[in-house]
């Protein structure tokens, strides 16, 4: 997750040098660290040069729908959707009137202890926690996500542990 001042770097470089930005928000509401939680496209110069791409996926733990978003000005969305209209030839019309039924419930529970975007958050860092207490319970050491559920852990130290020569597989 970027912190404020690392996106306003970027921001600054894509200013000056006329670039655009085209951000994954897949998983937007994860963020363990809720200070650092910036769009890109909140920042001064950068609404009219990104585009934010979204995942029902991801955002309501569906994985397998193949249901997502874009947001941004119209001069980029242009684009966006003339190569949409040309690469795709059905779409899942069920899957996108269940997300429409998610996003019209979670607006009127927004910001409540009954939204599942505040109750996810909560959910995914107790799990979160907990797999790294067990890896560094193992000797493992975890390197921590901020705003996913991916963990990466460092398996180095194991390195010197010899391997029997019937669990080697020869190549």
């Amino acid at each position: 997750v970027f912190k404020r001042e690392e996106l306003k770097v970027i921001s600054d470089l894509c200013v000056k040098h006329n670039l655009f930005a085209s951000v994954m928000r897949c998983t937007n509401g994860w963020s363990m660290m809720e200070a650092n939680n910036v769009r890109i496209a909140s920042l001064p110069g950068m609404w009219d040069r990104s585009i934010t791409i979204g995942s029902a996926g991801k955002s309501f733990s569906a994985t397998g729908w193949k249901v997502g978003w874009a947001l941004g000005p119209d001069h980029l969305l242009k684009h966006l959707r003339t190569v949409h209209q040309n690469s795709v030839y059905h779409c899942a019309t069920a899957a996108q009137e269940a997300v429409s039924y998610m996003f019209k419930r979670e607006l009127s529970l927004f910001g409540t202890p009954d939204s599942y975007f505040v109750q996810l958050p909560q959910e995914l860092k107790q799990k979160r926690n907990r797999l790294a207490q067990c890896l560094t319970e193992v000797g493992m050491e975890p390197i921590i996500p901020e705003g996913s559920y991916y963990m990466m852990a460092d398996i180095s130290r194991f390195s010197e542990f010899p391997i029997p020569p019937s669990q080697k597989i020869s190549l």
